[in-house]
């Protein structure tokens, strides 16, 4: 069989690098931003005879279980056949294949977990009469920088326990790497006796669950839920309130600035929550707890004019957009690109 090359890279010729980076999660109001890109082609002079050239794009999910804890799954319209032959075979010559893959806004991002099993490769087996290339590409979603308005409005609730209410207001529900935490926090009593408040406490909570399949070598398996706090301080007060009185404090933290994972609820088997806790530490020992679910952003906050989505003048210089801190080695949530080229013995 003729000797036969496969390459992936990007339409643009200044360019090889495999990043794709747009907004999928903005309304729609311009031009779609397909995966764009070309399939080059090399055989020898004599050309090969082949029946189909195609590309998949695929999900890896992999999580840190026992047993089976690799998934694999087509992204959008896949495989598509980018070339296909008149007959059952035909002779195909060295050639660039240009093609484009829709990708669905509800396609989750990269996202790397800290500590989980490493990156084991593709689950398929490669058939002799199969050439196949396979690269890693990276997706970017940028719904979830912490500066877009809908993450910038003010919440006020409330809870109350025994003639104690507690207050809390916040001005954002999302928050990235380096990010300032603070909200306002009221504590009123309505006793006619006195109550001593101790203290407050400040925390984020972090909820990883994965979930593998539903039965795994013939035992059904259950979802695995691993918690713990990205952020946390503690507030001393000792003060004591008579009835009427209130106490209102300024509770915040920084997050740290290496955070690197994000809110994931559109992957199949990794599911990643966060939630706000503001308690109120009473000299009873009883704890009034406000539960304020909020976003998590891998993103760190960074202000400035954006192309396509910024007033900005004809000769602005544009700020460069760099690639998502989450994407690291020992993936949990990758996409790969995969050109197969079904070619037969000459």
């Amino acid at each position: 069989m003729s000797q036969v090359k496969l390459c992936h890279s990007q339409c643009s010729p200044a360019s090889r690098l495999i990043v794709f980076l747009g907004y999928p999660s903005i309304p729609s109001g311009g031009t779609d931003r397909p995966l764009a890109a070309a399939i080059e082609v090399r055989v020898g002079p004599q050309g090969v005879k082949a029946k189909w050239l195609r590309v998949e794009l695929r999900k890896v999910e992999q999580i840190p279980m026992v047993g089976e804890n690799t998934f694999v799954g087509y992204v959008g319209p896949s495989p598509v056949n980018i070339w296909t032959a008149p007959g059952e075979w035909e002779v195909l010559k060295s050639l660039d294949f240009p093609f484009d893959i829709r990708i669905p806004e509800s396609i989750p991002p990269i996202l790397t977990l800290e500590g989980c099993a490493s990156y084991s490769g593709f689950l398929r087996k490669k058939k002799s009469n199969v050439v196949l290339t396979q690269n890693e590409i990276i997706i970017d979603k940028h719904n979830l920088h912490s500066m877009w308005p809908v993450y910038c409005q003010t919440d006020v609730r409330r809870v109350e326990l025994d003639g104690v209410s507690v207050t809390v207001e916040h001005h954002k529900t999302c928050y990235g790497p380096g990010d300032h935490v603070a909200v306002f926090a009221t504590v009123r009593s309505n006793n006619l006796h006195t109550v001593i408040l101790r203290g407050f406490e400040l925390s984020i909570h972090e909820s990883r669950t994965f979930r593998a399949g539903a039965f795994t070598r013939g035992q059904q398996t259950m979802p695995v839920t691993r918690v713990g706090n990205i952020l946390e301080n503690k507030f001393a007060v000792n003060m004591t309130l008579m009835g009427g009185m209130q106490h209102k404090a300024e509770l915040s933290s920084t997050i740290s600035p290496s955070h690197t994972t994000t809110t994931l609820n559109s992957a199949r088997h990794i599911n990643i929550n966060y939630v706000l806790h503001v308690k109120a530490i009473m000299g009873t020992g009883h704890l009034l707890v406000m539960d304020l679910p909020v976003i998590m952003s891998n993103w760190p906050r960074r202000i400035g004019p954006a192309p396509g989505l910024s007033l900005l003048a004809p000769h602005s210089v544009f700020t460069s957009v760099e690639p998502s801190p989450a994407v690291h080695h020992n993936p949990l949530n990758r996409r790969a690109m995969v050109v197969d080229l079904l070619s037969q013995t000459q």
